[in-house]
């Protein structure tokens, strides 16, 4: 009788050790699960941090108040420059803008969609109704050449302009949207024909750090 009383005290605390150490183990692999999580949030998820270009500015706005980088602080920021009377980059580049607005479940409230105009000292209300027309979220800004020069310059774009054979103007220059965190750091550039779901999948991987 003692010795089934001690066999069965002995499973039974054999039994108890092993349930002890899975707990131990489904704890520790938890944690490392969460640490992995949070060190790829922190990471940006292969997003690096762009510190050759990006920084702060101010410009006048279609809102009719200017927009200040450093007061988005917090929010994230999609961006892309252009011309008001472009013809082929800039539509297909804010169409892309559009698709992301329209498409993203991210908190609307924390995103910031901006179109830079090379335009210098360009009529706002022109300006305002060729944003709107993509979609009413985009604000446009412009400034005086100097001010869209520098800006330019800190965001490593390119706008060269030239006369074309029939003596109008044509523009080329690069269609990029950059991708700005919290901090208002340059974090991902992408073309004008990139998906809006890999945007759209950047944009939430921000908001969540």
């Amino acid at each position: 009788m003692m010795k089934n009383s001690m066999k069965k005290s002995a499973w039974v605390k054999t039994i108890t050790i092993g349930m002890i150490t899975l707990l131990i183990i489904a704890l520790v692999v938890v944690f490392q699960l969460k640490a992995s999580d949070q060190a790829g949030q922190q990471s940006g998820l292969g997003m690096p941090i762009n510190d050759q270009i990006g920084g702060d500015f101010i410009l006048p706005s279609t809102t009719g108040v200017p927009v200040d980088l450093q007061q988005l602080r917090g929010k994230v920021i999609l961006m892309t420059f252009g011309y008001a009377n472009c013809t082929e980059i800039c539509p297909l580049g804010l169409m892309r803008l559009h698709e992301v607005i329209e498409a993203s479940s991210a908190n609307k409230a924390n995103l910031s969609v901006l179109f830079i105009s090379f335009d210098s000292e360009k009529d706002m209300s022109g300006l305002a109704k060729y944003v709107k027309h993509f979609n009413p979220a985009i604000v446009g800004l412009s400034g005086s050449s100097t001010e869209i020069d520098n800006i330019a310059t800190q965001y490593g774009v390119v706008y060269p302009k030239k006369s074309s054979i029939t003596g109008q103007a044509s523009f080329d220059h690069n269609g990029y949207i950059y991708l700005l965190d919290q901090q208002g750091r340059v974090r991902a550039m992408y073309q004008n024909r990139t998906l809006a779901k890999e945007i759209i999948k950047d944009i939430h991987l921000l908001q969540k750090e």
